[in-house]
């Protein structure tokens, strides 16, 4: 069987953001505690906006991290009696068996496969170009033997 992740990742990557976040949500709330109970006694005016700003922070890097976290789930992958892929846009796993095609046409970014009953179009936007030339490879061998 082979896989294919749709969105490329560092490892560790989404926990580091996820981990500097909370730190920077923590430091900041406890500069933002400190500064309220001194009474705002500082040289720029309005108040110590330091730890406003490191809780913003901490929120843009949690967001980040999740949302990478949450693009771990995207695939595609193959065996030898079927296809399956699961895209953002969709909430299931697509299955789709090599003995149900009928025929397949490859476009630069699409691939359009007719079945007995449907018509599936598979994008491959957000592939990268050696994967996308894989997965081209593939479903040409399949386009022979249809």
């Amino acid at each position: 069987m082979e896989r294919i992740q749709i969105y490329k990742r560092q490892k560790g990557l989404a926990w580091f953001y996820l981990i500097f976040g909370l730190f920077s949500i923590v430091m900041g709330s406890i500069l933002l505690i400190k500064t309220v109970k001194t009474g705002f006694n500082t040289d720029f005016p309005g108040g110590n906006w330091n730890a406003i700003i490191y809780c913003l922070q901490g929120i843009i890097f949690c967001t980040i991290g999740y949302v990478i976290r949450k693009n771990e789930k995207y695939f595609i992958e193959w065996d030898t009696e079927e296809f399956r892929y699961l895209f953002p846009n969709n909430q299931l796993v697509e299955t789709i068996k090599w003995s149900e095609m009928k025929r397949v046409t490859i476009d630069t970014l699409e691939i359009n496969i007719e079945l007995a009953e449907d018509q599936k179009t598979v994008k491959l936007d957000n592939l990268q170009y050696k994967e996308v030339q894989i997965i081209k490879q593939r479903f040409e061998e399949i386009n022979k033997r249809l």
